[in-house]
């Protein structure tokens, strides 16, 4: 495994956001920088403790990885704002329990 300078930041840098779901796609935690990085995309409510789709956020990848409890990667566009989007479906004894989104 490349452990160098290259490698160890190569999966994340500073302008990513990490959100973390539940089954119903409620926000229960997002990275510090989350807020900023929301609102730059158009998003302008504080997001944890609600759902995705209150604040504004397209649900449709979300709810398609928990549905099929499998990963989607979807490119999201808001105004002249392009995004990557990957989430990442929790499951426990195959059933999904949450997500983890990675937004860049």
């Amino acid at each position: 495994m490349t452990t160098g300078p290259a490698r160890r930041g190569a999966w994340r840098r500073g302008g990513d956001v990490v959100v973390l779901i539940d089954e119903e796609e409620r926000v229960r935690f997002a990275r510090p920088n989350a807020g900023r990085s929301m609102h730059r995309r158009g998003i302008q409510a504080y997001a944890t403790g609600q759902l995705l789709r209150e604040v504004g956020f397209d649900d449709a990848a979300p709810r398609a990885s928990l549905n099929a409890r499998l990963p989607v990667t979807e490119e999201l566009e808001r105004g002249e704002v392009s995004v990557l989007l990957r989430v990442l479906p929790m499951l426990e004894s195959g059933l999904p329990v949450g997500a983890i989104m990675m937004i860049r």
